[in-house]
């Protein structure tokens, strides 16, 4: 790996995308290109970089855009707290230790608490959608849904009851009482096959 090399310093979004579009120059790299590295769909690429900037980067682009550049961020401090202090004046409140707690972090969730948790969150999900589907349909629509649901229903595979048979031949021997029980055979029937 290379030694980092400073090539811009900016401190508002304006200023990133000035620098972006240099480093972009620097490279001779088209957007179209961009957008190849980036996995982004055409065009997006002109999009962000573009005059009119009609998209903006994101928590995810913007690190799609860094990698595909082969540049990365360096904070550096341009302003002491004392600095901050006098500019900022009374805006500053400080912190109150005693709430302050590093180790009060939000945890993240075991798998097993996300195991459990999810099919009650997609349940609550299908819900809810279910309810704004069937509040946006028209009469016509909600005759046709219901009556899809009926037909799938009814081609459901019913189980039968258990049926049992009798021993085939009547001359032989039950035993009266054995750990296998009776020499009976059972089997479960679907509707269909019937």
């Amino acid at each position: 790996m290379t030694e980092a090399r400073p090539i811009a310093t900016v401190s508002t979004y304006d200023e990133m995308i000035e620098a972006l579009r240099a480093r972009k120059a620097e490279l001779a790299i088209s957007n179209e290109t961009l957008d190849r590295l980036t996995q982004w769909a055409p065009g997006y690429a002109g999009k962000v970089l573009g005059d009119a900037q009609s998209r903006r980067l994101g928590p995810l682009t913007l690190w799609e855009m860094l990698a595909a550049l082969g540049v990365g961020l360096q904070l550096v401090e341009v302003m002491t707290a004392e600095e901050l202090a006098t500019r900022f004046g009374d805006k500053i409140v400080s912190r109150n230790g005693l709430q302050a707690r590093e180790a009060n972090r939000l945890a993240k969730l075991g798998r097993r608490a996300v195991n459990r948790a999810l099919p009650e969150i997609v349940r609550e999900l299908g819900k809810r959608g279910g309810k704004a589907r069937m509040a946006n349909m028209t009469k016509r629509q909600m005759r046709q849904h219901q009556r899809r649901a009926g037909k799938a229903r009814w081609r459901k595979k019913k189980i039968a009851p258990i049926v049992c048979a009798e021993p085939k031949s009547a001359a032989a021997p039950v035993p009266a009482q054995s750990d296998r029980g009776s020499r009976t055979s059972c089997s479960a029937v679907s509707m269909g096959d019937r």
